[in-house]
């Protein structure tokens, strides 16, 4: 990493001549998927086993204490050399996607499950976690135990980590990428708990959200739920830095010019405040085959400028409210027959081989914001909420097991209002007694 670091000064330099500060993301933490790597000497890791049983040979088990020591360490090395403005930790601070030899994720290896155990006094196998926690219909109890446990394990070396670098620069500022809210919440993930380890009190939080898609797609099928649905699980006011990816998944790039303006635009729209662009071509190239790339968005530039001074907070958004819950893993019934689907999708073997009953935790993801895509496409202003009080005159939209997260005094509530309900909305309300309100039978 020295060079590395060399050639950042170097830039740091130069760019404060022009009054622009540097942040830095590392980019890896616990380490996105192995692609055929493995550690390097001295890195005496534990490392992440997934629900399949299998690892990546290079994940890292986050309760790891070897693991936690050197990422400190590195990150702090990082931080007292170039004194950046913030430092970026990376989303694959997380369980889930890390390869789908290992089909949801982790971590499911002997620590994590002798630890599991013991908070839970009884003595559990990695099949028989993945078998309760997965099981069709009402959700078993060891569900929610397992979905806590999992949220302590990334919140306890988030504190680790916050407090390593707060004592190196106080005054550094910590941001996070985020990816997609619903498959968060199998891991348990705490937005503000997290956030608010990662942030001085009475600090603005610092939020990279995920900013699909990664290739090049008609504009009007592109909704940014995803990032609307993160900036609304928020307590406290964000600075917004969505993620824009372009880096040659399809052709040259995966995003043309005009596109890349048109998401930075989109940004805007829901309260960003600038933008972190990924610009590199996997290969060591950079930018070298995209010299006019800057040359573009400069001008854009004047379109930028007018709308960042109106100062848009997407979590004053009106329209149609779109409804969600953080937990929505932990109340989603999974169905016979699909799971083994799903299983099969993510690990590329068939579900009965990997002794987890054909099922897996990715079953437990919901689709919450389904309504935010139909809304985009015919033109509808819409609102992401977590909150049930409407006044009069608002219309709520719900869409997929939503309605699993609250309790039947609740729903009541929200009938007595309008709402906008998809097949398997209702399928919920009628399972649970209330199909005579809705005139469903």
């Amino acid at each position: 990493s020295k060079p590395w670091m060399e050639v950042m000064l170097q830039a740091q330099a130069m760019l404060a001549g022009i009054g622009v500060e540097v942040s830095v993301n590392p980019w890896t933490t616990t380490y996105h998927t192995g692609r055929g790597r493995a550690l390097h000497k001295g890195q005496d890791f534990r490392l992440m086993v997934g629900e399949t049983g299998s690892g990546n040979g290079m994940t890292a088990c986050p309760l790891c204490e070897n693991w936690q020591s050197y990422l400190n360490e590195y990150f702090c090395w990082i931080a007292r050399e170039l004194d950046p403005v913030a430092l970026w930790v990376e989303d694959d601070w997380r369980l889930h996607n890390h390869g789908s030899e290992m089909g949801y994720g982790g971590c499911f290896c002997s620590h994590c499950i002798e630890r599991f155990s013991s908070s839970i006094g009884k003595t559990v196998s990695r099949e028989e976690v993945v078998s309760c926690v997965t099981q069709p219909g009402n959700p078993h109890p060891m569900r929610a135990q397992w979905i806590d446990f999992a949220r302590q394990s990334l919140a306890e070396p988030a504190e680790n980590l916050a407090t390593a670098l707060k004592e190196v620069r106080p005054d550094m500022r910590i941001g996070f990428m985020t990816s997609i809210p619903d498959i968060q919440s199998i891991e348990g993930r705490d937005w503000n708990q997290l956030m608010d380890i990662w942030t001085s009190e009475g600090e603005r939080y610092l939020i990279r959200p995920h900013m699909p898609p990664y290739t090049e797609e008609p504009p009007i099928t592109a909704s940014p739920g995803f990032s609307r649905q993160t900036i609304a699980t928020l307590d406290r006011s964000a600075d917004i830095y969505p993620e824009l990816e372009n880096s040659p998944r399809c052709g040259q790039y995966s995003g043309s010019h005009a596109y890349s303006a048109w998401e930075i635009i989109n940004g805007i729209l829901y309260g960003s405040r600038g933008i972190t662009i990924n610009h590199f071509d996997n290969m060591g190239m950079n930018t070298w085959y995209d010299r006019d790339f800057g040359k573009a968005l400069a001008r854009h530039r004047p379109v930028f400028e007018a709308l960042m001074p109106i100062g848009i907070d997407d979590r004053k958004a009106r329209g149609v409210k779109v409804l969600f819950s953080p937990d929505i893993a932990n109340h989603k019934w999974t169905g016979p027959g699909a799971s083994g689907a799903v299983a099969k999708m993510y690990t590329g073997e068939d579900p009965e081989k990997l002794k987890t009953a054909g099922r897996s935790l990715n079953d437990l993801q919901a689709n919450s914001v389904e309504w935010s895509k139909v809304f985009y496409v015919l033109g509808i202003s819409h609102a992401f909420t977590r909150n049930i009080d409407g006044s009069p005159g608002d219309v709520f939209a719900v869409s997929d097991q939503t309605l699993r997260c609250f309790n039947d005094e609740e729903i009541k509530k929200l009938l007595s209002q309008s709402v906008i309900l998809d097949l398997p909305s209702v399928e919920v309300l009628v399972q649970r007694g209330f199909g005579e309100l809705i005139g469903i039978q």
